[in-house]
C-alpha cells in the first residue's frame, strides 16, 4: 500500500458517522425551540455524546493503541532483528497497515535528508579542493597588479584586479546566497577579463526593472547568473562571425524575480535542444550533477547545476527554461522566489 493512502475505505465511514451526528446535532440546535416540548435538550445532548464518542474511539484506535504496540514491540526487540519483521509483527496485531505507512513516511524523510546532507557535503569538498590557500592566490594577484602599475600597464592591472574579486565572489562564499547587486558585480568582474580576451567581440545590454525599488535586493544562490553569461559567450558567440551582444534581464511580477539571459549567437541545433531540454527537465534537488560534471564541461552541466541549486533553495515550482533557433541566439529564464534582502539594504537597523 502507497504510503500516503492514510485512510482506508473503513476509516472514512467511521469519520463520516461521526461527522453525520454532528450535522444533527447541530440542526437539532436550530430546531430547539420546536424540540422543546419533546426533550429536544436530551436529544442534542445525546447526538453531541455519540459523535464525539465515535471520533474519540475512532482517533485511539487509529493512532493511540497501534503507536503504543509499537513502542512496546520496539523495546521488546532484539538489537539485531529486522526492520520488516517488526514491521509484520506490529499489523498482525494491529491488525491494519499502520506501522507499514509509519515507517514509510520515516524512511522517506531519512532518505530526503541523507540526501540533502550528501550534497552538502559533495559541495563542501569541492570547496576544500578548489581553496588551497586562496589567500596566497590572492597576495600573487595582487603582486602583479601593483607591478604592472608601477610599469604603466593598466590593462594588466585591471585584469588581475577583476581575476581577483571574480576568484574572492566564487571561493570564499560557498553555499551561501547573494543580492541581485552582488551577482551583477560579478558579472562585470567576469566580463571584464572577457572582454579583454575578445576585445570587440561582442557587447553586453543591461536592462532592469525600474518600478521596483527593491529589485537589486532580492536574494538567489550564489554564481546563479554569471555560468549562465559564460555559456552564452563561449557556446554561442565565440564561432559567431562578426559582433554579437548579450542583453541581460531582470523584473519581477507579482510573486517573482525573473532574470533573462539572451544572446544573438550561433543558436543550438535542434536535437542537441531536445536533449538539453530533458535533462533539465530531469534536474531535482537531489540530482547528482557532480559526477556527470567530471566527464563534461559542456553547457548542459553548467544549466544543470544552477538549475539544482535553485531547486535545492527554493522548490520544483522555481527553475529555467531555454530556448534556442540556430543561427538566431539562445535565451535563458530564469524564476526565483522575492526574497528580499532588508539587513543588507538597511545596514543600520
Amino acid at each position: 500500500m502507497k504510503s500516503e493512502e492514510l485512510f482506508n475505505k473503513k476509516d472514512i465511514a467511521v469519520l463520516a458517522f461521526g461527522a453525520l451526528l454532528l450535522l444533527l446535532q447541530f440542526l437539532a440546535g436550530i430546531a430547539d425551540g420546536c424540540l422543546q416540548g419533546f426533550g429536544g435538550a436530551e436529544i442534542c445532548s445525546a447526538v453531541t455524546a455519540l459523535g464525539l464518542s465515535g471520533i474519540f474511539v475512532y482517533l485511539i484506535k487509529k493512532w493511540v493503541i497501534p503507536a503504543v504496540k509499537l513502542n512496546r514491540l520496539l523495546n521488546s526487540a532484539n538489537e539485531n532483528e529486522d526492520i520488516d519483521g517488526l514491521i509484520e509483527k506490529l499489523d498482525e496485531s494491529s491488525g491494519s497497515d499502520y506501522s507499514e505507512r509509519l515507517f514509510a513516511g520515516i524512511t522517506e524523510l531519512i532518505n530526503r535528508e541523507q540526501k540533502a546532507q550528501l550534497l552538502s557535503t559533495e559541495a563542501t569538498i569541492h570547496v576544500l579542493q578548489s581553496q588551497i590557500n586562496p589567500h596566497f592566490l590572492y597576495n600573487t594577484l595582487e603582486t602583479i597588479r601593483s607591478k604592472a602599475i608601477l610599469q604603466g600597464n593598466e590593462e594588466i592591472a585591471k585584469m588581475n584586479e577583476a581575476l581577483a574579486t571574480l576568484f574572492r565572489y566564487n571561493i570564499s562564499r560557498p553555499g551561501e546566497m547573494a543580492t541581485l547587486a552582488e551577482e551583477m558585480e560579478n558579472v562585470d568582474s567576469y566580463l571584464i577579463i572577457q572582454q579583454y580576451r575578445f576585445r570587440d567581440k561582442f557587447k553586453v545590454t543591461k536592462i532592469y526593472d525600474e518600478t521596483d525599488d527593491y529589485l537589486m535586493s532580492y536574494m538567489m544562490p550564489v554564481l546563479t547568473i554569471q555560468p549562465i553569461v559564460e555559456n552564452a559567450i563561449h557556446h554561442g558567440l565565440e564561432s559567431k562571425v562578426g559582433t554579437g551582444e548579450i542583453i541581460i534581464r531582470a523584473f519581477t511580477t507579482q510573486n517573482r524575480l525573473i532574470i533573462i539571459v539572451s544572446d544573438d549567437g550561433v543558436g543550438i541545433p535542434q536535437e542537441q535542444l531536445r536533449v538539453m531540454k530533458q535533462k533539465l527537465e530531469a534536474v531535482n534537488s537531489f540530482t547528482d550533477t557532480g559526477a556527470r560534471q567530471k566527464k563534461s564541461r559542456g553547457e548542459g552541466i553548467a544549466l544543470q547545476n544552477v538549475l539544482q541549486r535553485i531547486k535545492f533553495y527554493y522548490g520544483e515550482e522555481y527553475g529555467m527554461e531555454i530556448t534556442s533557433a540556430e543561427g538566431c541566439g539562445t535565451t535563458v529564464e530564469i524564476w526565483l522566489p522575492k526574497i528580499y534582502d532588508f539587513k543588507r539594504r538597511n545596514p543600520d537597523v
